[in-house]
């Protein structure tokens, strides 16, 4: 039995459809219980009875702009990104980040 890999997109796009569905219904009822137990409705500005709101957001972040100051240097504007991303891509190209020597067992010691 052989697998194409129009059979494997399909799947993977089809688990992805579903995460995301999940994930927006979760963030809606979420919001939804949140506001009832504030006693207020929760969010409903945007769509019926607020569903549309978690795309609202994500498009909202998506086309916020990268400012960067034109009096100050680059440095500190970026450096907390790149110290933020770089630990972890450290960590898949690297190796471990030890913290101590007791922290992980160094090869070869």
């Amino acid at each position: 039995m052989s697998i194409s890999f129009y059979t494997i997109g399909a799947y993977l796009l089809g688990m992805a459809a579903l995460v995301g569905l999940n994930a927006v219904i979760l963030v809606w009822l979420e919001r939804k219980v949140a506001g009832h137990m504030q006693f207020r409705y929760g969010p409903m500005e945007v769509g019926p009875h607020g569903l549309l709101q978690t795309l609202a957001d994500g498009i909202k972040l998506v086309s916020k702009q990268f400012v960067i100051p034109k009096g100050g240097g680059q440095g500190p504007v970026l450096l907390p990104q790149g110290s933020a991303l770089g630990a972890p891509i450290f960590r898949r190209h690297g190796g471990p980040l030890p913290f101590s020597r007791t922290a992980c067992k160094v090869v070869g010691t």
